[in-house]
């Protein structure tokens, strides 16, 4: 599980290993259904953030294991999911550009936080210590 103690710690993370390009993919119109159903998979990464106003731990998605020293990274792209909170379509779009960018993708780390609802946590019997936010729309 990786560690963040606040926002300039992971500003700091993304500074070193290079850039940070944000990946935004917004679910289709219509997907105000979507909101009604917990999402199926949740991301076996971690990821513990600490705040003045308490600490949590946030699911994320990385295309390689983070745990380990990762010198080769020089890159990042952060994939923000839609309302549907899935990693379906977004994450697979990422994997795709980063496959057709061939060389230029070496040294690029995907990373996908998933934003979970209350109606993910019950679903899918997840402690109270994973973050999650309600729906507004």
């Amino acid at each position: 599980m990786y560690r963040l103690s606040s926002f300039a710690s992971c500003t700091t993370l993304v500074r070193g290993v290079g850039w940070a390009v944000l990946l935004l993919l917004w679910a289709s119109p219509g997907s105000a259904q979507t909101k009604e159903f917990p999402v199926l998979t949740i991301a076996s990464t971690r990821v513990e953030v600490k705040s003045e106003a308490g600490a949590g731990v946030l699911p994320v998605f990385v295309s390689q294991d983070w745990s380990q020293p990762l010198p080769e990274i020089r890159r990042v792209v952060l994939i923000v999911h839609g309302i549907s909170r899935t990693p379906g379509s977004s994450w697979t779009a990422g994997q795709m550009a980063l496959r057709l960018a061939g060389s230029y993708g070496d040294g690029t780390l995907l990373i996908a936080p998933q934003f979970l609802t209350p109606v993910d946590i019950a679903a899918n019997r997840l402690p109270n210590t994973i973050l999650h936010w309600k729906i507004t729309a």
